[in-house]
């Protein structure tokens, strides 16, 4: 019985610790993702290239306005605590409401639930706000997409731990999840590549021509054997010759190639 009992716990504080570990560690953000986050060599950013779109939405009479990235700025309808936030709201009044600043945190414990979540406290009518914005992986050519999902949350009972809830779904190739190890091919690695595949067609046809053709036998099967049998002594008395040139400027005599 002691032991089962000892078992028991042992799973239940396993599960406990590794559900803390998940949350502590998943997606962390860092200085070459703007916006997003990595996890185990891979991840998301809204900011790809440098182009997070400003997204508009409308549920009845109300507006909404999310830039994921950046602050909403340069937009008419906004005053400036909106062009300073990351969401804002404005209803069929005309009245702004600011849903999220610009510090963005995340919730989730994978990439599948992964959320970015921004908080403020609106001036219009002092209220706590949140902003969660969720994700959905989209092909490529289809353009970037915000939806109004829902608000929830009670105006009475409104507290910065219990604010007002407003969620949105983000559509588009930005939310898909990117691998990091994979990552393009360098134009010197293009260059080796080409060099190294030039050397072994030459060795390989020039040893059969040499061999099947002309009957060559031994060393003699390498293509332009006597040259590169050569190199080495022809390389030598090249670096001799450039630095006899240089030290013997005034004589004329000491500079020809055939005096090394």
């Amino acid at each position: 019985m002691g032991l089962v009992c000892c078992f028991r716990i042992s799973v239940f504080l396993y599960f406990i610790s590794l559900t803390l570990f998940t949350r502590a560690n998943f997606c962390v953000p860092t200085k070459e993702v703007p916006c997003g986050c990595v996890f185990e060599n891979k991840m998301i950013s809204l900011d790809i290239d440098g182009l997070a779109p400003v997204l508009k939405d409308k549920d009845g009479k109300d507006e909404y306005f999310f830039s994921p990235c950046r602050p909403l700025k340069g937009i008419k309808e906004l005053d400036n605590e909106c062009e300073s936030s990351a969401a804002c709201q404005k209803d069929g009044e005309g009245k702004l409401y600011k849903l999220g600043s610009t510090t963005l945190t995340f919730e989730g414990t994978s990439f599948s639930d992964l959320q970015f979540v921004y908080g403020a406290q609106s001036s219009t009518d002092k209220l706590y706000r949140k902003s969660v914005l969720k994700l959905e992986c989209a092909v490529p050519d289809l353009v970037p997409a915000l939806n109004f999902v829902e608000q929830t949350g009670n105006t009475s009972a409104n507290t910065e731990s219990t604010p007002l809830v407003y969620e949105f779904l983000y559509t588009g190739d930005a939310a898909c999840v990117r691998d990091l190890t994979t990552k393009k091919i360098s134009g010197g690695s293009v260059l080796l590549i080409i060099f190294f595949v030039g050397l072994f067609l030459y060795l390989v046809i020039g040893i059969l021509v040499n061999k099947c053709v002309r009957g060559a036998v031994g060393l003699e099967v390498i293509p332009n054997y006597a040259f590169w049998q050569d190199l080495p002594s022809l390389t030598k008395e090249g670096f001799a010759f450039t630095i006899k040139c240089g030290c013997c400027k005034g004589d004329e005599t000491a500079r020809g190639y055939d005096n090394i």
